[in-house]
């Protein structure tokens, strides 16, 4: 490889799918400090990666770019214009892979199937087969093919000091500072995930919520995007509240200002969702709740985390995504419970 490379990242979405693919940007910046670093992205995710100081440029998809082909002339020219040499697929689908084809990336590595999938094992051109379960690890093993050596996973997500302001005002008018200490310790709860069958019970967490209150005095802030998970922190703050528990809703936040909430966290809670990688690449401990999809694969990168997963939801994606959330509902209270003891003793 020449000593100043360049490379288009073709990881599209989701958020929580984004954030695990980070640690290999930062790889190849380790390695080729003097290398450009591209990275397609759809529009959601890309307030993470605008500001990241490892990514040259950010290339935001224009909405329903796939299935409008007269939008791909100025896509193609927009790509050819990095004039990437070598592209790398994480996703491993067909509108991903052929990001790299429409670049001219004479090199375009992704996954051999089953990680692979669709088209993408004939757009891409090197292929990997995967040997590990984690995502961050299994994305990693793409760039090990160009000769990455092997390094401690990084994030190194920015640190916005107008969100960080922000949200320690916020912080500072949710609760008297008598009521919970000069260091405001808190934990995160985040009960939204982009699948139904990944969702928990609303009860139980407000009955976790109590616990964490009534045992180690430390007040919960449900985190929201949207008006169905909005709802869900509302009916979650009631019934904590009637318990006797020290728990509010924070207001509406980006990506951006979500991270710097976490980072102040103390512990996060919720299922597998982009909020809970998130809150691992900034630091903050978490319990996971795992049904529809593996643990073993999704959960939050680093060995500090506690995973919680009482059945795997069998079937392809599609079934799992349309699956009810009886899984999920085998992990109990108790079990959260006793996790969050475990952590916070």
């Amino acid at each position: 490889m020449a000593d100043a490379p360049r490379f288009l990242i073709t990881r599209l979405s989701h958020v929580g799918d984004c954030v695990q693919t980070i640690p290999m940007a930062v790889a190849l910046r380790r390695q080729w400090p003097d290398a450009f670093i591209a990275w397609a992205v759809e529009p959601d995710s890309a307030p993470l990666l605008e500001q990241h100081p490892v990514i040259d440029d950010v290339l935001v998809l224009p909405p329903r770019w796939f299935r409008s082909p007269a939008k791909w002339p100025a896509l193609r020219r927009r790509l050819r214009s990095l004039q990437a040499e070598v592209s790398i697929d994480p996703q491993g689908l067909t509108k991903s892979a052929v990001l790299g084809w429409l670049a001219g990336a004479r090199r375009r590595i992704g996954f051999r199937s089953p990680d692979g999938r669709e088209l993408s094992v004939q757009l891409n051109n090197e292929l990997v087969l995967r040997s590990v379960d984690n995502c961050v690890e299994r994305y990693l093993e793409l760039v090990s093919k160009l000769g990455v050596a092997a390094a401690p996973v990084e994030y190194n997500l920015p640190v916005d000091s107008a969100s960080e302001h922000a949200v320690a005002a916020t912080l500072a008018g949710l609760w008297p500072a008598a009521q919970v200490g000069a260091d405001r310790r808190f934990v995160v709860v985040s009960p939204g995930a982009g699948w139904r069958s990944r969702l928990w019970s609303n009860e139980r967490y407000a009955a976790v919520a109590y616990h964490v209150w009534s045992r180690f005095s430390l007040p919960v802030v449900l985190a929201w995007k949207g008006d169905s998970e909005r709802a869900m922190a509302n009916d979650i703050v009631e019934a904590a509240l009637r318990l006797g528990a020290t728990v509010s809703v924070a207001p509406p936040l980006n990506l951006v200002e979500l991270a710097a909430l976490l980072r102040r966290a103390h512990l996060f809670i919720g299922p597998d969702s982009g909020p809970m990688h998130l809150a691992a690449a900034v630091g903050c401990t978490c319990i996971g709740l795992f049904g529809a999809t593996r643990w073993q694969q999704s959960g939050p990168y680093g060995e500090q985390h506690v995973c919680l997963q009482a059945r795997y939801q069998a079937g392809s994606s599609r079934e799992r995504r349309a699956a009810s959330n009886d899984a999920m509902l085998e992990i109990t209270s108790d079990d959260v419970i006793a996790a969050c003891d475990r952590l916070l003793a």
